[in-house]
């Protein structure tokens, strides 16, 4: 599920970026609280501590990373 809110949070950036640029005159009421409410929804998932499953995972990634570029110093010296 949390992994549901992840791909919700970048998928509703990229719409609401693309929403407010095709879009600037959004005027109607119904349309203010739509984008109202989805900003609020967005805001409560944005504001959500990612798992320690998640973090323990980049961690991973990062200690890898760091391996691979001083590996990579290593041979070029």
């Amino acid at each position: 599920m949390r992994l549901e809110c992840i791909l919700f949070r970048s998928a509703f950036k990229f719409i609401v970026a693309g929403t407010n640029m095709s879009r600037p005159d959004r005027t109607s009421r119904t349309e203010q609280e739509i984008d109202q409410n989805l900003k609020r929804v967005y805001e409560d998932v944005a504001n959500q501590e990612l798992p320690s499953r998640f973090t323990d995972l980049l961690e991973q990634l990062r200690a890898k990373d760091a391996a691979a570029t001083q590996k990579d110093g290593e041979n070029d010296s």
